[in-house]
């Protein structure tokens, strides 16, 4: 049979908000010419045109003022068809280029470009070329089609670059001002990453909300307004190859009726490229559907599709884009239904019956003089313990299921033959299956409907990235606390820089407070030696050393019953990972442990089917960003592209949700999650049929006391509504009104209940009425809430707040959290509230959420003056140099100081300080401390910055133990300052 799958890439879009003031975007002129002017694309900038252009020389350093060493400047020019840019690269170095040919050029020096067409600050695409002329660009899951050529001198590399309005999907918001910008990553020499549009230091190139402004865009952009959804494939049997065929989405938004060609052509790895095409005609606004068929197919594999919406009478294109498709023949397949999990049965299975679905490649007719010979033996045996005929064939699947009761310990093989009416067997498949003995520490499986099954108990995970453990002299109660709360997973990144022993000694007393651990099966010099291989690199596979390594330390840990799963990658799509290479870890590491998942984490949505082989669940981290005003600047309804992407992969969805301050900088309105983000990003996921929740991080959550007592109530939450989310999904179709109400829902039925999870996706409050079938008038209650909604049949209503959650039961007794909602609302409120002490001088914000101007010049720093007192490391200095080191806070005027505040865990000596002409004056003087609360009183000054002077430290003996040298010195959690 035919199992066709059409693949795609999401673009690279990283979204994140700068650490620096907005100000005023610069901008570029684009310079219009005509058709027949356009220049060459060789790399050489020699044509007249480039002379008529205007030329952007400004270019600033990443994160800085400073223009970089090495000059960039460009020029934009457009015609009728395409936009043209050409970049002149300054180079001293010229003999120390890094050129990458594979994968990844932005590893080597390059240019990258970033068009903002609809100007919403959000989606761009994101374009990278290098010094040999090598392209790098997708969005919306398709290649972008565009070209360039660089040319080198002795001083300069030049490139030139075309990009054809055709590629864009272009709709009608789009207009003559593009939001821009363009980006150099300089490796001669030495590196150095500079843009064009000023940027904060943190979130790379990738800060839509600084880019600069691409004005005179004099184009008609109207009859580029076309639509090219999705190919679904059509195949028929043709002997020994199929007529294939592709029907895809089009629409027209043109502004008037249109008469099209679209054009394909199916390209193989290897061998002639097919073309085809058809006529297409759309009113204006119409949607409909058009067919390519005809292509021949003989080999199985993956083949590009190549699809343009062209004038019939003209030689212009209005709409083109790349597809990746594959297609495989298979006149005969096994699949394993039941177990469904690596096609093992466990010990705590009680597995009756093995079932397999068989899918034969047949038409109608030969079904029906066709015979089916299923076979179960032991791995090696020649002689079948259990078989199966099935003769005609009903259909072109057959279900087979064998008796599983009494099958012993050990590997099997399931063989399946296809034979005509002669009898002569024209296909074969095999499948392997596993009967598994007790394992020796934990069991974690999936279960038919992936829920993680520990020890033979469904469990959903909930928790946090980087849960401390105790170490000597210091007994942090982060594990008990976690457990205490009704959390089940944790994922700590450390394992390869244990020693036997101090893994041991975090794995203990992960069990001893019954959670289970994730960690990375590798060595402790893996990272530092590079990690896994690189797309692009001369070898993508596994070295035997690594294979040595990981084997060495998934055998150290595999037996110990805390063990979880196995963490193979964090963000493989951000580090260019090797998927060749990722697939050899998985097989070797599920090899070694059949009883433990592997865990992958991708970044971006429409990135998991690179690595769809390798991987039991999938675990995205759909950073939203919360600002100041309680937005998001990524909108909650992100997390549908995550959750629908790994579903089409068919494995198991955990979720890394964000709990940590994003651009939690001086001038920064990005903040911490708040508790009712953190219940939206829980339940959301949830409602989109997550089985696991494990925040990123656990560390970086406790610096802020409210959010954190807001998780821990959740943790409970979730922890009382899991057997219910581990039940299964209703069917039923729930019906919101209004129709633009954005709530996401999810039901459940638990013991003859219903559970519906219902998540305002919006920053706005809306009322909704829900019709949900089988209700029955029944009574329903609100879990954590205290109230019961008026049910009318099968209908209720209820009010939402900005991105509120609210979870409905018919049960009798709902799951019970320990707290209301409100009570849990009021106590973070009144923790909130006590960030800011009255008259402290020292605070980035105020009540109300807006900036004060207050800064502080340290890294981290903005940690000491957020009005949070009672954490041990809330801000530090690096360990290494140690003393003296400064910490200096700065006031938007001058103030009135006469008493600092300061809390530390380390600080031994130190003075403050105020500016006195061109250096410091000591105002108070700190020697031999060893409290953590220190206040310092002298007569008032006037000042507009005050210094920390810190000369001495004390290193708490726990921090030589946790990390191997004497401590991370310098700490401040706060500081604070008043005028009496």
């Amino acid at each position: 049979m035919w199992k066709l799958l059409v693949i795609t890439v999401l673009g690279v879009c990283l979204i994140a908000c700068p650490n620096v003031s907005a100000a005023e975007p610069p901008i570029a002129t684009v310079t219009r010419i005509e058709v027949g002017e356009r220049p060459l694309i060789d790399g050489k900038l020699t044509d007249a045109c480039w002379q008529k252009g205007a030329w952007q020389e400004q270019m600033h350093l990443l994160g800085q003022e400073a223009p970089p060493t090495q000059g960039t400047r460009f020029c934009v020019l457009c015609d009728e068809n395409n936009l043209y840019l050409g970049v002149e690269c300054m180079e001293a170095a010229m003999d120390q280029l890094k050129e990458v040919r594979g994968g990844g050029i932005f590893r080597g020096d390059s240019i990258e470009l970033f068009l903002d067409l609809n100007r919403d600050r959000k989606t761009y695409y994101h374009l990278t070329t290098n010094t040999l002329g090598i392209c790098e660009g997708k969005r919306d899951g398709r290649e972008f089609i565009w070209h360039a050529s660089a040319s080198k001198a002795e001083d300069r590399w030049t490139s030139e670059i075309v990009v054809p309005f055709s590629s864009f999907a272009i709709g009608a918001e789009v207009g003559p001002t593009w939001n821009f910008n363009l980006c150099r990553q300089r490796y001669a020499g030495a590196r150095e990453l500079s843009t064009w549009a000023p940027l904060g230091p943190q979130g790379g190139f990738h800060q839509p909300e600084l880019f600069g402004e691409l004005r005179g865009l004099d184009v008609d952009f109207s009859r580029f307004r076309l639509e090219l959804g999705e190919p679904e494939v059509h195949a028929a049997i043709e002997g020994q190859a199929l007529n294939v065929g592709f029907e895809l989405p089009v629409g027209n938004g043109t502004g008037k009726a249109a008469d099209l060609r679209l054009e394909g052509c199916l390209i193989p790895a290897e061998g002639k490229p097919q073309t085809q095409e058809a006529k297409v005609s759309l009113a204006d606004g119409e949607q409909g559907a058009a067919e390519l068929s005809g292509y021949r197919v003989e080999k199985s594999g993956d083949y590009s599709l190549l699809v343009a919406l062209t004038d019939p009478t003209a030689a212009r294109v209005y709409y083109r884009t790349k597809f990746t498709v594959r297609l495989e023949y298979t006149p005969l397949g096994i699949s394993l239904v039941q177990p469904a999990y690596r096609a093992s049965i466990f010990a705590t299975q009680e597995l009756q019956e093995v079932k397999l679905s068989v899918e034969v490649g047949l038409d109608e007719a030969a079904l029906k003089t066709s015979a089916l010979q299923v076979r179960l033996a032991a791995a090696g045996s020649e002689e079948p313990l259990q078989e199966r005929r099935i003769a005609p064939l009903p259909a072109a699947e057959v279900e087979v299921s064998f008796d599983a009761r009494d099958l012993e310990v050990g590997d099997y093989l399931i063989t399946a033959s296809l034979s005509d009416e002669t009898g002569q067997v024209i296909a074969t498949a095999d499948q392997e299956l596993h009967k598994l003995p007790p394992a020796p520490g934990s069991e974690v499986r999936l279960d038919e409907d992936l829920n993680t099954v520990i020890n033979g108990v469904p469990t959903f995970i909930y928790g946090y990235f980087s849960v401390t453990g105790s170490y000597p002299g210091r007994d942090w109660k982060g594990m008990a606390e976690t457990h205490a709360d009704g959390c089940t997973g944790l994922l700590h990144y450390g394992a390869g820089y244990w020693s036997e022993e101090s893994g041991a000694r975090f794995l203990d007393e992960a069990q001893a407070n019954g959670l289970g651990v994730v960690i990375y099966p590798y060595y402790r010099t893996f990272f530092r030696e590079g990690g896994l291989p690189h797309i692009g690199d001369p070898d993508t596979h596994l070295t035997e050393k690594m294979k040595q390594g990981i084997t060495e330390c998934v055998n150290m840990w595999k037996d110990h019953p805390a063990m979880l799963g196995w963490y193979l990658s964090d963000e493989p799509d951000c580090n260019n990972t090797s998927p060749e290479a990722l697939e050899e870890v998985y097989q070797l590491v599920k090899g070694l442990d059949p009883y433990h998942p592997c865990i992958v984490l991708c970044r971006y949505a429409g990135t998991h089917h690179l690595v769809r082989n390798c991987a039991d669940i999938f675990m995205p981290d759909p950073y939203i960003h919360p600002r100041l005003d309680g937005q998001f600047d990524v909108p909650l309804t992100a997390f549908r592209d995550y959750f629908d992407a790994i579903a089409a992969t068919g494995k198991a969805a955990w979720v890394t949700p964000q709990a940590f301050a994003s651009g939690y900088a001086n001038e920064s309105t990005l903040c911490e999650p708040s508790f009712e983000h953190l219940r939206a990003m829980a339940y959301m996921s949830i409602a989109h049929n997550a089985k696991g929740v494990l925040y990123y991080a656990w560390g970086y959550l406790t610096l802020f006391p409210p959010s954190y007592r807001g998780a821990r109530f959740l943790s409970k939450e979730v922890a009382a509504m899991a057997p219910a989310l581990l039940s299964p999904t209703s069917e039923a179709e729930v019906t919101i009104e209004p129709e633009d109400a954005e709530i996401d829902v999810l039901v459940k039925e638990h013991e003859g209940d219903l559970y519906l999870i219902a998540v305002n996706t919006q920053f706005r409050e809306i009322d909704a009425n829900f019709e949900v079938p089988g209700l029955g008038g029944r009574s329903v209650s609100v879990i954590s809430e205290g109230r019961m909604v008026q049910v009318e049949g099968d209908r209720f209503a209820d009010h939402f707040g900005k991105y509120e959650v609210h979870l409905y039961t018919t049960a009798a007794e709902p799951p019970d959290a320990g707290m209301t909602l409100a009570e849990i609302r009021a106590e973070v409120a009144a923790m909130q509230a006590a960030r800011f002490k009255e008259g402290n001088l020292c605070l980035r914000m105020t009540r109300e959420g807006e900036l004060t101007g207050v800064n502080v010049a340290a890294p981290q720093g903005v940690y000491s003056i957020d009005g949070i007192t009672d954490l041990f490391s809330s801000w530090r200095w690096s360990a290494h140099p140690a003393p003296p080191v400064d910490l200096i806070v700065s006031f938007p005027h001058e103030q009135t100081i006469s008493r600092v505040v300061v809390y530390t865990p380390t600080l031994s000596d130190y003075e403050v300080q105020v500016p006195d002409g061109e250096g410091w004056r000591t105002v108070a003087t700190v020697t031999g401390n060893t409290e953590q609360v220190v206040t310092s009183r002298f007569d008032p000054v006037k000042t507009e910055k005050l210094r920390l002077h810190i000369t001495a430290v004390n290193t708490p003996e726990w921090e030589t133990e946790q990390y191997g040298f004497a401590g991370h010195g310098a700490v401040v959690d706060e500081i604070e300052a008043y005028a009496e």
